[in-house]
């Protein structure tokens, strides 16, 4: 995975030159302290012909270090979901947890909040999955997750 300086983003250069040329792209944002090697897993599950699968994470840190952290975290979110999607016809996007989902509506805002190709992006979404999790979650916490993917797209 590709990191900035404050947040990690989707996938590997090669990872995303590798892309181009496939019809669909999922985009999966894991939990909160996801490694590789579980998203993995889930990579698998959703990876058939034709379809590219790139992992990516919001870092545990950028919700401990202020608003500001959060909105850089948010442009490499956007900056990244527009780079690994270049070429790719239909995109979707699969939020893990209240993390994912987060990481999710914050990328989508972003991108609402761009310009051109970000309207072009998503124009290209073609649906949104959120995972909570075989977990004991509170309501008011799966609701947080839902609401804000559903009120990002």
């Amino acid at each position: 995975m590709i990191s900035s300086s404050s947040c990690s983003a989707c996938a590997s250069q090669p990872a995303v030159r590798a892309m181009h040329g496939r019809r669909s792209c999922v985009l999966l944002y894991g939990w909160l302290g996801s490694t590789p090697r579980q998203l993995r897993a889930y990579e698998q599950l959703l990876a058939q012909p034709g379809r590219a699968v790139v992992p990516c994470t919001l870092p545990a840190s950028s919700f401990f270090r202020g608003r500001r952290a959060f909105e850089d975290c948010a442009r490499s979110l956007a900056r990244s979901a527009l780079a690994a999607t270049a070429g790719v016809d239909d995109v979707g996007l699969f939020g893990l947890s209240g993390n994912g989902s987060t990481a999710v509506g914050l990328m989508l805002r972003e991108l609402r909040a761009g310009g051109r190709d970000s309207a072009e992006l998503l124009g290209r979404i073609r649906g949104v999955v959120y995972d909570s999790g075989p977990v004991r979650v509170a309501p008011p916490v799966l609701a947080t997750g839902f609401v804000s993917m559903a009120a990002a797209k």
